[in-house]
């Protein structure tokens, strides 16, 4: 990657080791999270290896260009994507959201806005379905708009406390 700048090739190395060893990290804690909560840990698990493998295969054989940072930033999404979704009917399921918030402040590593602004496209597709249910939730007969993020809306269900 010719960037001109020695100092931010390093930076981006560093921040794509670092992210890459975070992806392998969610493997087990995927693996713990079903155990200790007796749902499926299997498939998380599985979701999870083929994230960190997907990055880490990039990063050995491109080297650390713009797709392997894209690559790293769809895989940490997803990564915490399985995290929610393994929390679904849990208390910490709302407050494990706020993990896209922090991966997607760490993906600011790359001094790039390209790995980002997918994600905040995401980001803000969360943001208005979270509005868009509590308006549901709060205020039944509120009218809500037929616009939707790519996909048809889904309504979140109140989690069992």
């Amino acid at each position: 990657m010719n960037s001109g700048s020695k100092d931010l090739d390093a930076l981006r190395e560093t921040a794509s080791k670092a992210l890459i060893s975070l992806l392998w990290l969610h493997v087990p804690i995927a693996a713990v999270i079903g155990m200790a909560r007796g749902t499926d840990w299997l498939m998380p698990t599985i979701l999870m290896i083929a994230f960190a493998a997907a990055a880490t295969l990039s990063w050995r054989s491109v080297g650390n260009g713009l797709s392997t940072h894209l690559v790293i930033a769809v895989a940490l999404m997803g990564g915490v994507s399985v995290f929610t979704f393994q929390l679904s009917g849990h208390a910490w399921q709302v407050d494990s959201h706020m993990y896209f918030f922090a991966a997607l402040a760490s993906l600011a590593a790359y001094c790039d806005y390209r790995p980002i602004i997918p994600e905040q496209s995401r980001s803000r597709c969360i943001i208005w379905r979270s509005i868009s249910s509590c308006r549901r939730q709060f205020i039944p007969a509120a009218p809500i708009s037929g616009a939707s993020c790519f996909t048809p809306s889904f309504s979140l269900s109140r989690p069992a406390y």
